[in-house]
């Protein structure tokens, strides 16, 4: 079983994710999912494609009790990746950059590359 220090650390931003830890064995998945190496920071980012003030993170009211009606199942399924959250506001509010970040964790974790969250 791989310890703790084998694992790579996955931090969210309001900007992006930033992988650090035991990162170069899994450089290439990196590069494949879009992230790029920062030297200054001696770790992988990923930006979000939007600011977390733009209007792309709020989600349509179209589509706001459609995303209410399936909340707590998205709110279970971040948590069952190791995510806490304060209230469902912030799931809400940071829908976007959620959704992101499940993403790429999933994929991550397809690649067989062994990561912790921060």
């Amino acid at each position: 079983m791989k310890g703790r220090n084998n694992c790579v650390k996955l931090t969210v931003t309001l900007s992006g994710i930033k992988l650090t830890g035991n990162t170069y064995p899994y450089r290439q998945v990196f590069k494949e999912l879009g992230f790029k190496w920062d030297p200054e920071t001696k770790a992988w980012w990923l930006d979000f494609p939007f600011s977390s003030h733009d209007a792309s993170v709020t989600i349509p009211d179209d589509d706001f009790e459609s995303f209410l009606d399936h909340l707590d199942e998205f709110v279970n399924e971040l948590k069952s990746l190791g995510f806490r959250f304060v209230s469902r506001e912030s799931v809400c509010r940071y829908y976007g950059i959620y959704a992101i970040t499940v993403n790429i964790i999933k994929r991550l974790r397809e690649r067989g590359v062994p990561i912790t969250i921060q």
